[in-house]
C-alpha cells in the first residue's frame, strides 16, 4: 500500500498516511495516530509535547486513548496558503514559535513547516510532535526564519518574471 492512500466510503473520505514510525488516519473531524511498531513510549512522548503546546494555546487538544493519539482535524495548513498569505502571517507564526520555546519545546520540523503549522479556531497551531523534544534552547525560530527568507526570494522571482 502507498505511504498515503485515500479510502472512499459514501459520505466519508479517509486519508491514511504511513511513515517509518506511525500510521495516521485522517477523517473530516478527527486524526487518529498510532505507532507502527507498537512502542507506546513514542506515542506518549508525542502526546506529552502536544499537551504542553495545547496548554500554551498553540496546538489543538490531544487525547490519548490506549495506543492511539487523537486530535481534531486541522483543515487549513500553511501549504494551503499562497506565498504572499504565508508571508503576511509570518509574525503570528513567529509569536507562536516563541510560545513553544518558552515552554521548552522544540518541534524540530519547522525548516519545512508546510505540513506542521495550521490554523485552527483562528489561532496558529503546531501539529505532529513525533520528532519533538524538551530542550533549553530551541532552534525552531531560526529554521522558520530561513524558510521565510526562501519564500521571500521565491515571491520576488515570480513577481519579477510576471508580465
Amino acid at each position: 500500500m502507498d505511504p498515503e492512500a485515500r479510502v472512499q466510503i459514501p459520505a466519508l473520505t479517509l486519508l491514511i498516511k504511513k511513515n517509518a514510525r506511525n500510521v495516521a488516519i485522517v477523517t473530516p473531524l478527527l486524526v487518529i495516530k498510532f505507532p507502527r511498531d507498537g512502542k507506546l513510549s513514542r506515542i506518549f512522548k508525542e502526546f506529552y509535547l502536544t499537551w504542553k503546546a495545547f496548554l500554551r494555546g498553540v496546538s489543538p487538544p490531544p487525547i490519548l486513548f490506549g495506543p492511539f493519539l487523537l486530535r481534531p482535524t486541522v483543515r487549513v495548513l500553511l501549504k494551503h496558503l499562497t506565498p504572499k498569505e504565508a508571508l503576511s502571517l509570518a509574525p503570528c507564526v513567529e509569536k507562536a514559535i516563541q510560545t513553544l520555546s518558552e515552554a521548552r519545546i522544540e518541534h524540530r520540523e519547522l525548516r519545512h513547516p508546510e505540513n506542521h503549522i495550521g490554523f485552527w479556531r483562528g489561532k496558529v497551531v503546531f501539529l505532529d510532535f513525533d520528532h519533538g523534544r524538551i530542550t533549553n534552547r530551541s532552534r525552531d525560530l531560526n529554521k522558520f526564519r530561513a524558510w521565510i527568507e526562501d519564500l521571500k526570494k521565491a515571491v520576488a522571482r515570480s513577481s519579477w518574471q510576471s508580465p
